[in-house]
């Protein structure tokens, strides 16, 4: 890789049960799964 920057997810404050989630799929490896699908890594 020739170039590398850090990434971030934003969630509103108002919106806990999707923080809830996203914190969910990243833990089970689904975020991973679909990462590397689309993008060949995992980008986060």
């Amino acid at each position: 890789m020739a170039y590398a920057e850090e990434l971030a997810i934003t969630v509103s404050k108002d919106d806990p049960k999707l923080l809830e989630e996203l914190k969910s799929i990243i833990e089970d490896g689904t975020y991973e799964k679909i990462s590397n699908k689309w993008f060949g890594m995992n980008i986060l």
